[in-house]
């Protein structure tokens, strides 16, 4: 969802969090998949647990950085427009 409605700029300024939250989001559904109040153990776990969180997260940077780079768009507002926009000019190879 983020992709949609944050401007790159936006996006560079709450990656670091975003990938904080997705973490511990990986270590909660590794100890508890039915789902918890509270993390009953708050050890690192091995990387193959937040492996496909962080794969996610690679993706989606990369359309920020690569796919996405030629977007022009003034102000934070008209991100959204603006790439729909870029999608609907640039969907022809």
């Amino acid at each position: 969802m983020a992709l949609a409605v944050w401007s790159p700029a936006k996006w560079r300024s709450r990656r670091v969090s975003l990938v904080r939250r997705m973490l511990v989001l990986a270590h909660a559904r590794h100890l508890s998949p039915q789902g918890c109040s509270a993390l009953a153990d708050q050890e690192p776990k091995e990387f193959a647990v937040y492996k496909p969180y962080l794969l996610y997260l690679a993706m989606v940077d990369g359309l920020y950085t690569i796919m996405f780079k030629k977007v022009s768009c003034t102000n934070e507002d008209g991100w959204s427009v603006a790439l729909a926009e870029y999608i609907r000019h640039s969907d022809q190879p």
